[in-house]
């Protein structure tokens, strides 16, 4: 972890798109009409969003909303040190992104004149598996079609996807390359099914591929079958098996590509360690390690305990293949081995591991029903139940004392070092400092209107604890 030395601060930002017409526009030749430049970004499995504003100047072309068009590639770079402190002599990758549109604004200033400007936005990687649908309207003549259409095996017959039970991170790696990259992909030549980044790059982008960095345990095995009647779009199938709070899936950019992080959230407990089955996410390639702010750098932060997100009875997975058909008061964990209490109302829970009575007392009754993928009874594997368990025993680890941990929003200096999905230390004393989860960032970068640019972020902060530094 490194803090950020304020008298080392050069913010800069750079900008290049490449236009599907086959432009290529430098930060050089945006430089002259860029005004502003805000992205947001979060872990909620949402696309980041970026907003570059530009003068309305007029070339021989037009402006800037003639010149940039829906599905144009955008590179945006930031920095606080020159580009030569950089170990690759250039700024860092921050976004890469896709325009939605392109508009030119007109307004009456507060001085009475005429105010235009040019607002290009648009979405970061994630636009592209959710534009990109699957659709199964059509079979054909052959039996073997037939007979796979009939059974729901959509994604195995027209696409080449496994439709037998695998981990996660094998169906990602395999939705990945035969419907995202095409390599590889079945029938598909043969009936038509195009995947989607090979022709989007006909049109002269060449947009890089998606990295997997999957950290979800090989026993949460998932059957296919119950996923290959699958109709919408691809950002959906990838994060079909994310359930929140547990599972968590989100882009962010590296220098080496779009990095696509689906992973159990490495949420802590209340001693601060990692509760299994989640990660350090420290430990694993192209996944994020802690980073420092300078609260020097800290404009305004608004922290804070709140009960808006007090859990105190944890439902994890409702039984259906071992109990008939099911109720919600019957759970795949074991009776014999957990055995906790009936709530204050009088409600006897089924065998679920968590109960949290002090918690009860004070805030009521607060349940969390979750149904996760992640615990199929549909599986061949025979660890669901005990998977159960575990997620049953991350839920209450993890979620069980949200009313100690602090959260809100600090809004300080921007940096390439803050991107969701990494934990942020405030120092607030020689060896004390707060932690915090950061899942979301907003900034804005100005570059007119001061005598310097600027460079502000907003973080969206929770689970904040006190550390020992």
């Amino acid at each position: 972890m490194r803090p950020i030395s304020i008298r080392t601060l050069q913010p800069r930002a750079e900008i290049t798109i490449h236009t599907t017409r086959g432009e290529v526009y430098t930060y050089q030749d945006l430089a002259a009409d860029a005004v502003s430049l805000g992205l947001q970004r979060a872990t909620d499995s949402s696309a980041g969003a970026f907003t570059l504003t530009l003068t309305a100047r007029a070339y021989r072309d037009g402006t800037w909303a003639d010149r940039i068009q829906p599905m144009d590639y955008v590179e945006i770079r930031s920095g606080n040190l020159s580009p030569s402190s950089y170990p690759l002599g250039k700024l860092p990758m921050r976004f890469r992104g896709f325009a939605d549109n392109s508009t030119q604004t007109f307004a009456i200033g507060p001085q009475g004149g005429p105010q235009r400007s040019v607002i290009i936005s648009g979405r970061d990687y994630t636009k592209l598996p959710m534009v990109s649908q699957i659709q199964y309207l059509w079979t054909n003549s052959l039996p073997s079609a037939l007979i796979h259409a009939a059974t729901g095996w959509g994604l195995s017959y027209n696409w080449g996807v496994n439709n037998s039970t695998t981990t996660m991170r094998a169906f990602i790696a395999n939705v990945l390359q035969h419907i995202f990259e095409g390599k590889g992909a079945g029938a598909q030549a043969e009936f038509g099914a195009s995947p989607f980044l090979p022709l989007f790059r006909e049109t002269g982008v060449d947009a890089p591929t998606l990295i997997e960095s999957c950290t979800v345990p090989d026993s949460y095995a998932i059957n296919l079958f119950t996923v290959q009647p699958y109709t919408g779009s691809l950002w959906n199938l990838f994060t079909y098996f994310a359930t929140p709070p547990i599972c968590e899936s989100f882009i962010y950019d590296a220098e080496a590509g779009p990095v696509l992080v689906v992973r159990v959230a490495p949420f802590k407990d209340l001693s601060g360690k990692f509760v299994a089955p989640a990660t350090d996410p420290a430990t694993v390639q192209n996944q994020l390690g802690p980073v420092t702010l300078d609260p020097s750098l800290i404009s305004e932060q608004q922290i804070g305990w709140s009960d808006n997100e007090v859990l105190n009875y944890f439902f994890v997975y409702s039984d259906l293949a071992q109990i008939g058909a099911g109720s919600q008061f019957s759970y795949a964990t074991p009776q014999s081995i957990y055995s906790p209490p009936s709530s204050p109302g009088g409600f006897l829970s089924g065998a679920n591991p968590t109960w949290n009575a002090e918690s009860t007392a004070r805030f009521g009754f607060r349940p969390l029903n979750l149904d996760t993928p992640l615990v199929s009874a549909i599986t061949t594997s025979q660890n669901y139940l005990q998977n159960a368990v575990e997620l049953a025993a991350y839920l209450g680890a993890t979620q069980g004392h949200n009313e100690q941990l602090r959260s809100g929003t600090i809004v300080c200096h921007g940096s390439e070092d803050f991107i969701p999905g990494r934990y942020i230390t405030v120092p607030y004393g020689e060896k004390t400092g707060l932690s915090f989860y950061l899942e979301s960032v907003s900034e804005t970068f100005l570059f007119k209107g001061a005598q310097n640019p600027s460079w502000t972020a907003e973080l969206g902060v929770t689970r904040g604890q006190d550390v020992t530094l």
